[in-house]
């Protein structure tokens, strides 16, 4: 799927394309790496109960990555 098409998905609500397009910004995959996009599309699925989202927020809040570093609240998406 190309980030466009995620894009769209996403713009609909559609969990999986904000939870995939999170990884895709963390990562660098198909766009260039931006830790903040990242965080706003985990933040998206997460707040829909997305596991994988939840903890892939949770990895950038213990480190600082795009947001700024809250080790006691990373805990809570990790557990």
């Amino acid at each position: 799927m190309t980030i466009g098409v995620l894009e769209e998905m996403s713009e609909k609500g559609d969990v999986q394309a904000q939870s995939r397009l999170g990884l895709c910004y963390y990562r660098g995959e198909g766009v260039n790496q931006d830790y903040e996009k990242a965080v706003q599309y985990f933040k998206q699925a997460a707040d829909q109960n997305d596991a994988r989202a939840q903890s892939n927020l949770g990895i950038c809040l213990m480190y600082g990555q795009g947001i700024e570093q809250n080790k006691e609240e990373a805990i809570k998406f990790l557990n």
